[in-house]
């Protein structure tokens, strides 16, 4: 690309500098009114009758229309009388979040059996002389025109602002000529199939790692060394001979000590995907009690989970500070010498672990969905040898440290198509 970059002559027309070549317009000018949908109720679904998808607005994702990753509602057939999912539209959320509102996606392929719902439109173009909708689509996503598109929005909850027809249509960019939007879109569009192989490939290895958690950590594979052909079974598990399958409470001990010297230590949550956390970085915000006198200390090394939401894998490990502070809702807890805690917190993220802590909770009589150490010690465990524990964790740290390898090269990926956007779509770079 870098042969074909020319420098450019630049005009200041009141929307800003562009190329001279380029013109302004309104995209009134070069697209056809925006076509909504509609979103049935629940009660629009018939037993028996051909249903089909009504599209939600998370579906509007990354700017591209990703049929895999699209979220929708089900309806009948006979209820739809808006238009499906067509090739070479744009979607358009009407309705949304301030930052969302306007939120774009390129629709590559025709789904018959996808529709739009009342708060999604789809903007097509007026004719292909004039307009390439996929440049259109990254034009729309610059961050200037977001800002813009989010100041024309409106709405009186706070949180979920509308944008009109009018207003939308009414807004005007600068237009290069056909054949600039066509290379443009082409250049941007190798950059987002880099960006869709990174991402499988990050999805692959993560399905090889969980696949590998619940092999190794359950004793159907073993590692080089480990290896016996004996097996013995239990109520949930058939483990290797030379395994043992302990309750919680014979292998860890509950931990609530409390925070009673009022000492100044951060609070930590627990998520599900990041582990404990620093509360107020996370949420960007002091979501915690004013009193920290009755929360419960978390030191290096111990686990923990909120007991309302252990079910949806929130439990993790605090290893990134010598002591935290947790809410009083939550459960701590510290290994035994039998126990590696990195081991336990592998196992306790497999799928398998996250089915038991919801039958636990369900089974609990804990009338508010919550479950306590006097239940959670009662769950069964499979313990390996101390030797063993420490290979599986290697091998289970390896495959992160894959993971997080390549989910680095994504960011890069993605820094670098944003700078480029920036650059070819403005005319700082010319194709």
């Amino acid at each position: 690309m870098a042969n074909s970059i020319q420098q450019s002559l630049f005009k200041d027309p009141p929307a800003g500098r562009i190329p001279v070549e380029w013109r302004m317009t309104r995209i009134k000018n070069i697209c056809n009114q925006p076509v909504s949908g509609q979103s049935p109720i629940c009660e629009d679904r018939v037993a028996g009758k051909e249903e089909v998808g009504v599209l939600k607005l998370s579906c509007i994702k990354n700017g591209v229309f990703d049929p895999r990753e699209n979220k929708a509602s089900k309806t009948s057939t006979q209820n739809i009388l808006s238009t499906h999912v067509k090739a070479g539209t744009l979607l358009i959320s009407r309705s949304n979040t301030p930052d969302l509102v306007g939120a774009v996606c390129y629709v590559r392929k025709t789904h018959e059996n996808l529709y739009l719902s009342d708060l999604i439109w789809e903007l097509s173009p007026r004719n292909g002389k004039d307009l390439h909708i996929k440049w259109l689509s990254y034009y729309l996503w610059l961050p200037m025109m977001r800002r813009k598109i989010s100041s024309i929005g409106n709405g009186t909850s706070g949180t979920m602002v509308k944008i009109t027809k009018g207003s939308f249509l009414h807004l005007e960019i600068p237009l290069p000529s056909i054949a600039e939007q066509k290379k443009i879109a082409e250049i941007l569009t190798v950059w987002d199939e880099a960006i869709r192989l990174q991402e499988e490939l990050i999805r692959e290895k993560e399905e090889r790692k969980r696949g590998l958690m619940q092999q190794l950590l359950t004793g159907k594979r073993r590692l080089p060394g480990f290896e016996t052909k004996k097996t013995v079974g239990y109520r949930i598990f058939t483990l290797p001979a030379d395994w043992w399958c302990p309750k919680m409470g014979e292998v860890a001990k509950e931990r609530s000590v409390r925070n009673k010297a009022v000492k100044s230590i951060r609070v930590l949550s627990c998520t599900k995907y990041a582990g404990f956390v620093d509360s107020e970085t996370y949420f960007g915000r002091k979501v915690h009690s004013a009193d920290l006198s009755n929360y419960k200390i978390v030191r290096r090394n111990w686990l923990g989970f909120p007991s309302n939401h252990v079910e949806e894998g929130s439990i993790g490990l605090q290893d990134s500070y010598d002591e935290g502070l947790v809410s009083p809702i939550y459960v701590v807890f510290e290994c035994g010498k039998h126990v590696r805690p990195d081991f336990l917190m592998y196992l306790f993220k497999t799928d398998l672990y996250r089915h038991i802590f919801e039958s636990s909770t369900n089974s609990s009589v804990d009338r508010r969905g919550s479950l306590r150490w006097k239940d959670f010690s009662k769950i069964q465990v499979p313990i390996p040898s101390l030797a063993e524990q420490d290979a599986i964790i290697d091998a289970l740290q390896d495959a992160d440290s894959e993971i997080k390898l390549e989910s680095k090269k994504l960011v890069e990926l993605k820094n670098q198509k944003k700078g480029l956007m920036q650059k070819l779509l403005t005319g700082q770079i010319r194709t």
